[in-house]
């Protein structure tokens, strides 16, 4: 999770966040929902949370480093479809954006 903790911390602008991995994986991330994702757009799901005494403020994240993931944030206000999705637009975005183009057009 440094590569995750190491991006929050840049976006965020602060040396203290960091997140956690949910073993539990509670919070709406269904198994079936994430092996779709992965079948789909071959992605993984990655639940976590924000550490304790941190502030709760994204509800998804990727990172460069590793492309393939796309982290949810369990605890998150939003529901957990329109995370994964937003963050499947993103990565569309960055690996293909004559998709995007055609799309918008």
């Amino acid at each position: 999770m440094d590569s995750l903790n190491d991006a929050l911390r840049r976006y965020f602008g602060s040396n203290d966040y960091g997140v956690v991995l949910q073993p539990g994986r509670d919070g709406g991330v269904s198994r079936a929902v994430e092996e779709a994702i992965r079948v789909a757009f071959g992605k993984r799901v990655v639940p976590v949370a924000a550490a304790p005494g941190n502030r709760d403020v994204f509800n998804g994240f990727q990172i460069p480093s590793r492309p393939n993931d796309v982290f949810v944030n369990v605890n998150a206000r939003v529901g957990f479809v329109n995370i994964a999705g937003h963050e499947l637009w993103h990565s569309i975005e960055r690996q293909r954006p004559d998709l995007i183009a055609w799309y918008r057009e």
